[in-house]
């Protein structure tokens, strides 16, 4: 017990500097410039929040010790209790912090995401409007059938994106309404147009 008791003051500041170490990478405001580095940053996160998970036993084992010295009347309670609620206070700014940057990259997730899905249906269209758009009806009647049966089938697939669309619509939707703001403290602009 009184090797406990001597060794005691030492703990908190080591874990107080565990916590300090921990708080860049809650703190960072990047969210990545894409859909890709946004899922690196998203997976940077969680193997941090693994780590405090796993180290949240020491922390507890730190202040429960101190606060067993408190319940003992140690001489330096005083000074005991503070450790221990300032030791608190910064595990729980580190939860706060890393709850709060969590959601930040959820957001950087929707909006990349919104942004690489908007890029796939505009690429479509550019390449699908000269086949709309063509004039030519075939030569012959097996010609013109051939090309009646693509119209067909990209018909079929026009209205499948065309669902695509509106999924997205509704989402641009969101995005714009909670304001969402990238890591490098710009708005992405969600273009009005889309979302009609």
């Amino acid at each position: 017990s009184s090797g406990i008791n001597a060794e005691w003051p030492l703990r908190p500041g080591d874990e107080m500097t565990w916590v300090k170490e921990k708080e860049p990478g809650v703190k960072t405001t990047a969210t990545g410039s894409d859909l890709y580095s946004a899922r690196n940053l998203v997976h940077t996160h969680k193997q941090l929040m693994s780590e405090v998970n796993i180290h949240e036993g020491k922390i507890n084992d730190v202040c429960a010790r101190g606060e067993t010295m408190v319940e003992n009347k140690h001489f330096a309670l005083l000074d005991i209790q503070d450790k221990i609620g300032l030791l608190r206070k910064r595990w729980q700014n580190l939860h706060a912090l890393a709850a709060a940057r969590k959601a930040d990259l959820e957001d950087a997730i929707q909006i990349h995401q919104f942004f690489t899905n908007a890029a796939d249906i505009e690429s479509w269209c550019k390449e699908m409007a000269p086949i709309f758009n063509n004039e030519d009806y075939g030569k012959d009647e097996d010609t013109s059938k051939g090309m009646l049966r693509r119209t067909q089938a990209l018909t079929i697939e026009l209205q499948g994106r065309a669902t695509k669309v509106k999924e997205m619509i509704d989402e641009g939707n969101r995005c714009k309404q909670r304001n969402i703001i990238l890591g490098n403290g710009k708005k992405k602009k969600v273009p009005t147009a889309t979302l009609r």
